[in-house]
């Protein structure tokens, strides 16, 4: 009754309010996903940039950098600390509202770009040497809403592993012109597994279209390539990145090092989503036993009484 009661609750902020990173996230592009690393689990991702060097058609291309690491605190919350190579320094706060279930789904809130010196209104004119100098508009909160589940549209693929995220945060997640301002900074994301280590992502981050694939050498290094803001492709060169990621678990239990995997068919024996799926079955298996037992009772019941109207009539 608890948990329901803060989901509705959380629910109804995440309606009227909502907000990420600038190059790389974690768990899709730009869009945050609500899971939060158990504790003592570690990440740090190297981003490589590349864009139109005047964010115009036919432009040389230019290269930029981005590095973050990422921490999971008391299996509760995450703080990630951010540089660029645009000299702009920033850090990231995750906190966990409710954990994934097979029912329910992970809720977290956060604050993006916490200490950017990017104010939450920048003026273009103020940083003419930076391109998209709106990702690191400065204290973005945001709510994430996340759940795993199992995508069945493609018959002859067979359930494919899916992630999906909702959410919708301000400044670095609402957009700058008219149209994108009607969203209101809401966001999401799709991600699926189609194969064993790979995955794909689609995403909307409040105002551009992303997409991206992620490959998966074991459970602890990975590879991305990011296609950034796609619908813009038309009018000018593409935006695209290659970013590289290492999980340190060495601290991590053996139950919680699965958590960070994003779907069910890379989740380890001790991920919480298994001990969940586990419990269940069993309750489940207990019910069943529970009411064939009553109906055997019932069955019995009925023969005795047949068989005491067969005895009277004789």
């Amino acid at each position: 009754m608890k948990k329901c009661f803060v989901f509705c609750i959380v629910f109804l902020v995440f309606i009227g309010y909502l907000n990420a990173f600038p190059f790389a996230n974690y768990g899709n592009i730009r869009v945050p996903d609500a899971r939060v690393m158990p504790h003592l689990m570690g990440k740090i991702s190297i981003n490589n940039y590349m864009y139109p060097e005047n964010n115009l058609k036919g432009d040389d291309f230019a290269y930029n950098w981005a590095g973050a690491v990422n921490i999971g605190i008391l299996n509760y919350g995450e703080i990630g600390f951010v540089a660029t190579g645009d000299e702009v320094y920033y850090a990231h706060l995750k906190g966990r509202i409710l954990r994934e279930t097979l029912t329910l789904p992970d809720i977290a809130i956060g604050l993006d770009n916490a200490f950017s010196t990017v104010s939450a209104k920048p003026n273009t004119k103020d940083y003419l040497d930076m391109i998209d100098e709106h990702n690191y508009r400065g204290n973005s909160m945001y709510v994430a809403i996340s759940k795993t589940t199992l995508f069945t549209a493609f018959p002859e693929m067979g359930e494919i592993p899916a992630r999906v995220t909702l959410g919708a945060g301000a400044h670095r997640f609402q957009g700058t012109v008219d149209f994108s301002e009607q969203f209101s900074g809401i966001f999401g994301a799709l991600q699926f597994e189609p194969m064993r280590n790979l995955s794909t992502i689609f995403e909307i981050d409040g105002h551009n279209l992303n997409m991206g694939a992620e490959y998966s050498f074991n459970n602890n290094v990975s590879a991305r390539v990011d296609l950034y803001r796609v619908e813009e492709w038309s009018r000018r060169d593409p935006k695209f990145a290659l970013t590289l990621s290492y999980v340190f678990d060495h601290y991590v239990s053996p139950d919680e090092r699965a958590v960070i995997l994003p779907t069910p068919r890379t989740a380890a024996p001790g991920d919480p989503q298994i001990r969940d799926r586990r419990r269940e079955t069993d309750e489940e298996t207990l019910d069943e036993l529970q009411r064939i037992r009553r109906q055997r009772e019932r069955a019995e019941r009925e023969l005795e009484e047949i068989r005491r109207l067969l005895l009277e009539e004789d």
